[in-house]
């Protein structure tokens, strides 16, 4: 009887262990067939990522290349204002084959500047007509918080996005909004005084990467100051 009770438990534990082994052998395969998929999916984050974080140089093409006048502009401005000219080396890349530059100011020289990038000749800055602008204001003042209209009559107030720039300055970032008509997106910062904001039409749906783009440019703008 001993002996029988003896086998019976050697048989359960043979069972028992063939369960477990089998089992073991299910998860291990199930890992096995599990991983390629982990796998795919932490590169797929990782590359995401790195299309966030990274503008392709592809993107952005030399200004001076692209914009018709933008040179004497600049040099115009210099002569006409005591506010330091400013304006980034590279900017996206348009699907015209150029963009012309003019200047402008809100009332008087020596207190403010813009300098308009149209899509044509005679634009002038008109909102139509513009691709992107920058500005500068001698008494500008720095708002951090933006109005826009979402689907509704009703007026909404959005955050400013902080962001870090080139030498240890602070810009404020807005993305494209509707607002009666649609403003597209900015970049403000302040320097030494005079408020800069460089405004730029979208060219992508993606507004991590706008972002990115604009940053860029400003950066490029910063390093431009002599």
């Amino acid at each position: 009887m001993a002996e029988k009770r003896k086998m019976k438990l050697l048989d359960d534990v043979s069972v028992n262990d063939t369960i477990l082994e089998s089992f073991c052998m299910k998860f291990i395969l199930f890992i096995v067939l599990l991983m390629p998929c982990i796998l795919f999916a932490e590169n797929d984050v990782v590359n995401r990522e790195r299309q966030a974080k990274t503008i392709s140089s592809s993107n952005l093409v030399l200004a001076e290349n692209s914009i018709i006048g933008l040179k004497e502009t600049i040099e115009t401005l210099k002569k006409l204002s005591p506010i330091p000219v400013l304006f980034p080396s590279k900017i996206p890349r348009s699907n015209m084959d150029h963009l012309y530059a003019s200047q402008s100011s809100y009332s008087d020289y020596k207190k403010s500047w813009i300098i308009n990038i149209d899509a044509t000749a005679n634009c002038h800055g008109a909102h139509i007509c513009n691709v992107g602008s920058l500005m500068a204001n001698k008494s500008g003042v720095l708002s951090k918080t933006y109005e826009y209209h979402d689907n509704g009559p009703d007026l909404k107030k959005g955050e400013k996005e902080v962001v870090q720039l080139a030498k240890g300055y602070i810009g404020y970032f807005t993305p494209g909004h509707a607002l009666a008509d649609y403003w597209p997106q900015s970049l403000e910062w302040q320097m030494d005084g005079i408020l800069y904001t460089l405004s730029w039409k979208e060219t992508t749906d993606n507004m991590e990467n706008e972002k990115k783009t604009m940053i860029s440019m400003v950066n490029l703008a910063i390093n431009s100051e002599t």
